[in-house]
């Protein structure tokens, strides 16, 4: 996945999934997303990726994984990891979920 999309789709997620006030507190929209991302990783008590030996799309990828392995339901996840679903698919349809309004399957 092309890194602009990757970091259209989080922000899209992050604003989803935050409230406004956490967003106003990571300078949401203020700075570039990777940086929110890495930030709300570590205060979550996290350690984000910042492995200068990976490009910035490889981090950016890493940092996405880590978000969704933190909240994402653990049984989901399992489910997604024997289902050998990637970061990218799993992002997009998050994601679009959100977009188009549809109940998330994961709010029962």
């Amino acid at each position: 996945m092309p890194v602009g999309r990757m970091r259209l789709l989080l922000a899209i997620l992050l604003q989803k999934i935050s409230t406004p006030e956490k967003l106003e507190k990571l300078r949401f929209g203020k700075r570039l997303i990777d940086d929110v991302l890495v930030e709300s990783i570590e205060q979550s008590g996290r350690t984000p990726c910042k492995d200068a030996s990976l490009t910035e799309s490889e981090r950016l990828s890493e940092n996405v994984k880590i978000l969704l392995e933190w909240t994402v339901p653990k049984e989901h996840m399992d489910k997604f990891k024997q289902e050998r679903r990637s970061m990218e698919e799993l992002l997009d349809e998050f994601t679009n979920l959100f977009i188009y309004d549809r109940p998330s399957r994961f709010s029962h």
